[in-house]
């Protein structure tokens, strides 16, 4: 049984951002685009497509992770 993407993005504490706010922060603006995209097609993928963007957005995160990990280390050593 599936469950839809708002329920998954609630349960996570994912943010909803009105995409209109001019107050928004680059990346409270970013979330809110990407939210907005997600609860439109998400539902309409199969498992396959999503797990394919899942994949690649997991390889995306764990470099992002790691080049911040490098930097905070660098940071520390000065």
């Amino acid at each position: 049984m599936t469950r839809p993407i708002d329920e998954l993005l609630r349960q996570a504490g994912v943010p909803l951002f009105d995409l209109n706010d001019g107050t928004l922060s680059g990346g409270e603006m970013a979330i809110a685009r990407i939210v907005s995209a997600l609860r439109a097609d998400w539902d309409r993928l199969d498992g396959q497509q999503q797990r394919a963007l899942i994949t690649v957005l997991e390889a995306s995160t764990q470099a992002t992770e790691e080049a911040e990990a490098f930097v905070l280390n660098q940071l520390k050593k000065h």
